[in-house]
């Protein structure tokens, strides 16, 4: 009841759907949700080339495994891509399941990003504290059978950022947020105890009624003149 010429074409048709569908699903391992939504809003509107940003309200996650620089110059290459995965795996779940939006890894740190999300109850400095608790819990599982154990530092701050399309107009961008909100998440996990999350004064005047904290006050931020205090988070109520 049809043309050879139609046959082919219509199988064509289905191969490009199915190779489209299975990118599509293989590139979100690659870039963050985020930045998934922002490619197929520019893909809607038509605009490819389009710069777009937004002032929002977030939690910022910053994690860095210490010591591992110098625990892979003793290592081979696919020994330290491999402890990093099987680390990564145990962590990712925990900021996903809190509603956090991995913006990117950087070497052994992870840089999360939580926003207000209507498909989550809590807001987000508390997803954010909580995911950043359960990391550790994870971490410690993850440490079971190893010998010698990852130790890992985790600083939290809240505050405005902006998000949206960093790079290049035409060639390479990135879909991530800078502010100094930002800068000061980082600049806290620089400071956190080994093993511990440290809140910042935003976050933690955000979740102070839900959580244990210690005082560390007297901290220097690097680029900031006034020391400031932060909470190192002992539990929750």
């Amino acid at each position: 009841p049809f043309t050879t010429d139609k046959c082919i074409a219509i199988v064509e048709r289905v191969l490009a759907e199915a190779r489209l569908a299975r990118y599509k699903e293989a590139s979100q391992l690659y870039i963050s949700e985020g930045a998934v939504q922002a490619a197929e809003q520019l893909s809607v509107s038509g605009e490819p080339y389009a710069i777009r940003a937004k002032e929002v309200d977030a939690t910022l996650l910053f994690s860095d495994i210490s010591g591992f620089t110098s625990m892979s110059s003793r290592m081979t290459p696919a020994e330290v891509v491999a402890i990093l995965n099987e680390a990564f795996d145990a962590l990712c779940i925990v900021i996903k399941n809190q509603g956090g939006d991995i913006d990117k890894f950087i070497g052994d740190a992870i840089m999360a990003v939580f926003e207000d999300r209507s498909d989550f109850d809590e807001p987000h400095a508390v997803r954010a504290t909580r995911a950043a608790w359960g990391m550790q819990q994870a971490l410690i599982a993850f440490n079971a059978d190893r010998d010698p154990p990852l130790v890992m530092r985790i600083g939290l701050n809240s505050g405005p950022i902006v998000r949206g399309d960093i790079g290049s107009r035409f060639v390479r961008r990135d879909y991530t947020c800078i502010g100094d909100a930002v800068n000061r998440a980082q600049r806290h996990e620089s400071k956190a105890p080994l093993g511990g999350v440290l809140l910042s004064q935003d976050t933690y005047a955000r979740v102070r009624e839900l959580v244990e904290t210690e005082e560390m006050p007297g901290i220097q931020l690097k680029g900031i003149t006034e020391p400031v205090s932060g909470y190192i988070l002992k539990g929750f109520v």
